[in-house]
């Protein structure tokens, strides 16, 4: 290609949940500005799988340079232990290689040898830097102050509020000073600093949770479940320093029109009173023909016979991704199958995430043998969902999940974990009643009454119940309300990100941001 008038640089985090909403984005900033050039550094081993998505949505890529960072290797993992050192290598590789860019050399791509010249492109005039790259962010910044960095949010505005606002917002933004005032204070050990900031983090005291969108919770209940919550803390405080600190602004994968009132506070506290910009660019859409899908290994080859057996909208997918599955419990998703074979429910499941748990044989067996089930270890998610059988989507309610469904008017049945899970199912069942959420699976500081009513009794019979109580909603008044409002959400949606719409708008506007006057 010319050389290009318009240079952006995106620093890439390899987990799915993160890469697919950047990867949306750059697509959508590629096919609205025909002289842009983005540059995405990727942690190498993740080099060949960042490019399948990516020509997934773009299959010309020549406006696209892939660099790899760091040392190659063919396995590449998608679990907390594969990920972590791409989380800490970034923070120094991204910043080095782009150096390079700064003086016009030339930069090579660890995991296909590519060599690219930047001696006729401009320098970059926007950072997309991920959530979890703060500091490669903050080193991008120390080399050319003027660059104009933008968090890359992988979440809903109402989360990154609650994550990085302040506290009359109900958010987290001044976690590490008040960790910091403790341990001086209390003369504690500094080893105690992340112990202390978790501390505050989940000084639970039953009271209404304050949130952007005013969703009916307790503050206990943004941790549903007992997972390692405490894992996430450091994480979170890292990326405040960038979202509250160097970052000039922020590229949001929701939309205005699904939370309004977030968008008003949000830039009422970060646009208005801190000076910075936010943009609700919308979520990741991805292709959903299901006859061309490459992802089908194992039982997946009978995905398409097996969905074009059952009546429309009579499947459940069941789908918690690669980090986030109920292990700890494994009795509850054991419970919940057997009420959809007790119920002759159809369903198809990803069995990736239940690696450490393995499904009882007996449950296998009978789902193949009254060809009610389906299992595999990944599946191509968004076109099972675009499938007409496909009904219902039991998820831990990711961003990405979350939308996908939306586009492809399936209901959830949320089980949230952890993180931004609990706000997305609240706000999808509570705010639109456009979805179900499990809340006899709850465990731990989540199991407590939540504030919508009800008693979590937490038993295998309970969840056997509300399953049972879903399956027979879906066939009447209730289940016909939730979709009808489900359609309407997703009318707004498609709205918002066709040319022209308002997503669309907001997309422009980042280019017109980064663009040299």
């Amino acid at each position: 290609m010319a050389s290009p008038s318009l240079h952006f640089v995106a620093c890439n985090y390899p987990a799915l949940g993160h890469t697919r909403p950047q990867l949306g984005l750059i697509t959508r900033l590629i096919q609205n500005h025909s002289d842009l050039l983005i540059t995405i550094f990727v942690y190498s081993p993740y080099v060949p799988s960042t490019r399948k998505e990516l020509q997934a949505l773009l299959p010309n890529l020549s406006r696209v340079r892939l660099i790899g960072v760091g040392p190659f290797s063919d396995n590449a993992g998608r679990g907390f232990e594969s990920l972590f050192p791409a989380y800490v290598s970034l923070q120094e590789l991204i910043p080095a290689s782009y150096k390079e860019i700064v003086a016009g050399g030339s930069l090579t791509c660890t995991a296909t040898g590519n060599v690219f010249d930047y001696a006729s492109v401009p320098i970059p005039t926007i950072i997309l830097s991920d959530l979890a790259t703060p500091f490669a962010g903050q080193g991008i910044k120390a080399i050319t102050p003027d660059v104009k960095l933008l968090v890359s949010w992988m979440g809903t505005t109402s989360f990154f509020i609650h994550r990085f606002g302040p506290d009359e917002l109900g958010g987290y933004g001044s976690l590490e000073e008040k960790a910091t005032a403790a341990l001086v204070k209390d003369n504690l050990d500094e080893k105690s600093f992340m112990e202390v900031a978790f501390k505050f983090e989940s000084n639970f005291k039953g009271n209404p949770l304050i949130n952007a969108e005013d969703l009916a919770m307790f503050d206990y209940e943004i941790f549903p479940q007992d997972v390692d919550n405490a894992s996430y803390t450091p994480v979170y405080i890292n990326a405040a320093k960038q979202t509250n600190g160097w970052a000039d602004g922020v590229a949001i994968c929701s939309t205005g029109d699904f939370e309004p009132k977030a968008r008003q506070v949000l830039q009422d506290w970060y646009e208005g009173t801190h000076g910075k910009r936010a943009f609700f660019v919308g979520p990741y859409t991805a292709p959903r023909d299901l006859s061309k899908s490459l992802d089908f290994n194992g039982d997946a080859s009978m995905l398409l016979p097996f969905l074009e057996s059952h009546p429309k909208q009579s499947v459940w997918l069941i789908s918690f991704g690669t980090l986030f599955y109920p292990s700890r419990h494994p009795s509850q998703i054991e419970t919940v199958l057997r009420t959809l074979l007790k119920t002759g429910t159809p369903f198809i499941m990803s069995v990736a995430a239940s690696m450490y748990t393995p499904l009882p044989d007996d449950i296998l067996r009978e789902a193949k043998d009254r060809g009610l089930g389906l299992f595999a270890d990944f599946l191509p998610q968004t076109a099972v969902l675009a499938h007409p059988s496909t009904g219902v989507f039991v998820s831990h309610a990711g961003v990405n999940s979350m939308f996908e469904s939306i586009e492809a008017n399936v209901l959830n049945v949320f089980w949230p974990m952890t993180c931004d899970q609990p706000i997305h199912a609240a706000h999808m069942t509570l705010k639109l009643d456009a979805s179900y959420e499990l809340i006899q699976v709850r465990t731990g500081t989540g199991a407590q009454p939540p504030k919508r009513g009800d008693i979590v009794e937490g038993t295998d019979e309970a969840i056997a119940q509300e399953i049972a109580g879903i399956v027979e909603d879906l066939k009447g008044p209730v289940g016909e309300r939730k979709r009808r409002n489900l359609a309407a959400v997703r009318s707004q949606l498609l709205a918002d990100l066709a040319k022209g719409g308002d997503a669309d708008a907001e997309v422009q506007k980042l280019i017109n941001f980064g663009t040299p006057v």
